[in-house]
Protein backbone atom coordinates (compact mmCIF):
# COMPACT_ATOMS: atom_id res chain seq x y z
CA UNK A 1 0.00 0.00 0.00
CA UNK A 2 1.39 3.37 -1.02
CA UNK A 3 0.20 6.60 0.60
CA UNK A 4 1.34 10.00 -0.56
CA UNK A 5 0.60 13.18 1.26
CA UNK A 6 0.69 16.20 -1.03
CA UNK A 7 0.50 18.86 1.63
CA UNK A 8 -0.32 19.37 5.26
CA UNK A 9 -1.37 22.74 6.59
CA UNK A 10 -2.55 23.70 10.03
CA UNK A 11 -3.46 27.30 10.78
CA UNK A 12 -4.90 28.68 13.97
CA UNK A 13 -5.94 32.28 14.48
CA UNK A 14 -7.62 32.99 17.76
CA UNK A 15 -7.96 35.54 20.48
CA UNK A 16 -7.69 34.97 24.19
CA UNK A 17 -10.55 35.82 26.55
CA UNK A 18 -8.69 39.00 27.51
CA UNK A 19 -8.46 40.07 23.87
CA UNK A 20 -12.16 39.44 23.34
CA UNK A 21 -13.05 41.69 26.27
CA UNK A 22 -10.81 44.46 24.99
CA UNK A 23 -11.90 44.30 21.37
CA UNK A 24 -15.47 44.83 20.15
CA UNK A 25 -14.71 42.78 17.03
CA UNK A 26 -13.47 39.22 17.27
CA UNK A 27 -13.10 36.21 15.03
CA UNK A 28 -11.57 32.82 15.66
CA UNK A 29 -10.91 30.66 12.63
CA UNK A 30 -9.38 27.19 12.94
CA UNK A 31 -8.98 25.66 9.48
CA UNK A 32 -7.08 22.40 9.59
CA UNK A 33 -6.71 20.24 6.53
CA UNK A 34 -4.70 17.48 4.98
CA UNK A 35 -4.67 17.39 1.20
CA UNK A 36 -4.77 13.88 -0.24
CA UNK A 37 -6.32 14.38 -3.66
CA UNK A 38 -6.84 16.96 -6.33
CA UNK A 39 -9.84 19.34 -6.32
CA UNK A 40 -9.23 20.31 -2.68
CA UNK A 41 -11.05 23.53 -1.89
CA UNK A 42 -12.11 24.89 1.48
CA UNK A 43 -13.59 28.35 1.87
CA UNK A 44 -14.58 30.27 4.99
CA UNK A 45 -15.78 33.86 4.66
CA UNK A 46 -16.77 35.89 7.72
CA UNK A 47 -18.20 39.41 7.44
CA UNK A 48 -19.00 41.18 10.69
CA UNK A 49 -20.48 44.67 11.00
CA UNK A 50 -21.17 45.83 14.54
CA UNK A 51 -19.65 45.16 17.93
CA UNK A 52 -18.93 42.12 20.10
CA UNK A 53 -19.69 39.61 17.34
CA UNK A 54 -17.81 36.30 17.45
CA UNK A 55 -17.34 33.55 14.88
CA UNK A 56 -15.51 30.28 15.57
CA UNK A 57 -14.97 27.99 12.58
CA UNK A 58 -13.39 24.53 12.39
CA UNK A 59 -13.05 22.71 9.06
CA UNK A 60 -11.57 19.24 8.65
CA UNK A 61 -11.55 16.69 5.79
CA UNK A 62 -11.72 19.75 3.64
CA UNK A 63 -12.75 18.75 0.14
CA UNK A 64 -15.11 21.39 -1.28
CA UNK A 65 -16.39 22.75 2.05
CA UNK A 66 -17.74 26.29 2.09
CA UNK A 67 -18.84 28.62 4.89
CA UNK A 68 -20.31 32.11 4.52
CA UNK A 69 -21.09 33.95 7.78
CA UNK A 70 -22.63 37.43 7.86
CA UNK A 71 -23.15 38.99 11.30
CA UNK A 72 -24.71 42.45 11.43
CA UNK A 73 -25.41 43.93 14.84
CA UNK A 74 -24.20 43.39 18.39
CA UNK A 75 -23.25 40.31 20.36
CA UNK A 76 -23.91 37.69 17.70
CA UNK A 77 -22.24 34.28 18.07
CA UNK A 78 -21.51 31.67 15.39
CA UNK A 79 -19.86 28.35 16.25
CA UNK A 80 -19.41 26.22 13.12
CA UNK A 81 -17.82 22.80 12.58
CA UNK A 82 -17.50 20.91 9.28
CA UNK A 83 -16.23 17.32 9.47
CA UNK A 84 -16.90 16.01 5.98
CA UNK A 85 -16.63 17.03 2.38
CA UNK A 86 -18.71 19.01 -0.09
CA UNK A 87 -20.66 20.72 2.72
CA UNK A 88 -22.02 24.27 2.52
CA UNK A 89 -23.20 26.72 5.19
CA UNK A 90 -24.77 30.15 4.63
CA UNK A 91 -25.48 31.97 7.90
CA UNK A 92 -26.95 35.46 8.28
CA UNK A 93 -27.46 36.87 11.75
CA UNK A 94 -28.88 40.37 11.87
CA UNK A 95 -29.78 42.33 14.98
CA UNK A 96 -28.49 41.60 18.45
CA UNK A 97 -27.62 38.52 20.48
CA UNK A 98 -28.29 35.80 17.93
CA UNK A 99 -26.56 32.48 18.55
CA UNK A 100 -25.97 29.70 16.01
CA UNK A 101 -24.21 26.37 16.47
CA UNK A 102 -23.91 24.37 13.25
CA UNK A 103 -22.19 20.99 12.97
CA UNK A 104 -21.92 19.04 9.73
CA UNK A 105 -20.68 15.45 9.95
CA UNK A 106 -21.01 13.83 6.57
CA UNK A 107 -20.93 14.78 2.93
CA UNK A 108 -22.91 17.05 0.59
CA UNK A 109 -24.94 18.73 3.34
CA UNK A 110 -26.35 22.27 3.07
CA UNK A 111 -27.48 24.69 5.79
CA UNK A 112 -29.08 28.05 5.02
CA UNK A 113 -29.90 29.83 8.29
CA UNK A 114 -31.17 33.40 8.72
CA UNK A 115 -31.80 34.80 12.21
CA UNK A 116 -33.12 38.29 12.88
CA UNK A 117 -32.86 39.48 16.48
CA UNK A 118 -32.24 37.53 19.70
CA UNK A 119 -32.62 34.04 18.26
CA UNK A 120 -30.77 30.84 19.14
CA UNK A 121 -30.48 27.83 16.88
CA UNK A 122 -28.55 24.53 16.85
CA UNK A 123 -28.26 22.39 13.71
CA UNK A 124 -26.39 19.09 13.75
CA UNK A 125 -26.31 17.15 10.48
CA UNK A 126 -25.06 13.57 10.66
CA UNK A 127 -25.22 11.84 7.32
CA UNK A 128 -25.16 12.75 3.67
CA UNK A 129 -27.15 14.85 1.19
CA UNK A 130 -29.26 16.76 3.75
CA UNK A 131 -30.61 20.29 3.24
CA UNK A 132 -31.80 22.58 6.06
CA UNK A 133 -33.37 25.96 5.20
CA UNK A 134 -34.43 28.03 8.23
CA UNK A 135 -35.47 31.66 8.61
CA UNK A 136 -36.26 32.84 12.14
CA UNK A 137 -37.54 36.31 13.00
CA UNK A 138 -38.54 37.87 16.29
Amino acid sequence: MLCTILSCVSLKISASDYDLKESPLSVSIHPSFLSKAQHIHTNALVNQIGTFNKATIFQSNDELNSINVQQLGTGNLADITQLGSNNRINLLQQGSYNSAVIIQEGHANIVNLTQLGQQSFIIHQQGNDMVVDVSVTK
